[in-house]
């Protein structure tokens, strides 16, 4: 029988190579094996990890197009309880979720219900002390979209959360930086 951490390689392998089935089947196989083993663990020792093995897997399901099992689980992780499951550090996991949902609403050119999630990532950001969007490529992605649905508040709130060292070193990130300002300052 293999091990976790060999099942946890395998689901990574799986994901880099673009196997989206194999991976979320490896993570949600990690998963329990995880929730075997962290309940034998005693009170102080590591917190129980399954849930992100959880999150992994919807991340792969959702990257391979299997959405409707996946936004079950997107939801969740964007109310999950990073604190009290002692997983505080991966937090940034609700903000993955959250581009994955932003996106499928965007490509049906849902503007209402856009801004309206687009509010529930910010107020959820907030509460995590984790502000919406941090990650680099999810900013890059949705200052594309806020300008294209004309949303210049969150195009203005996604150049408030740009990294001044990540600019520096992404030509990518300074023209759309640029395009994102412009847009604003024509308003």
């Amino acid at each position: 029988m293999a091990t976790l951490e060999q099942i946890e390689s395998e689901a990574y392998s799986a994901w880099e190579l673009r196997d989206y089935d194999l991976a979320a089947e490896l993570f949600f196989k990690a998963e329990l094996l995880e929730k075997e083993v962290a309940s034998k663990r005693g009170p102080f020792s590591k917190p129980d990890s399954s849930f992100l093995y959880r999150a992994r897997g919807a991340f792969c399901l959702w990257d391979g197009g299997n959405f409707d099992a996946a936004r079950p689980l997107l939801i969740e992780i964007t109310k999950f309880d990073w604190k009290n499951a002692k997983l505080w550090s991966d937090r940034h996991s609700t903000e993955k979720a959250y581009a994955r949902l932003l996106s499928e609403v965007a490509a049906t050119k849902n503007r209402d219900g856009f801004k309206l999630l687009w509010q529930s990532a910010t107020a959820r950001g907030e509460e995590l002390s984790y502000p919406f969007p941090t990650i680099v490529p999810h900013q890059k992605q949705f200052i594309h979209t806020a300008i294209a649905f004309g949303l210049p508040d969150i195009c203005k709130q996604i150049l408030g959360r740009l990294d001044p060292k990540f600019i520096k070193k992404d030509h990518e990130l300074q023209l759309l930086k640029s395009q994102a300002e412009d847009y604003c300052n024509a308003i």
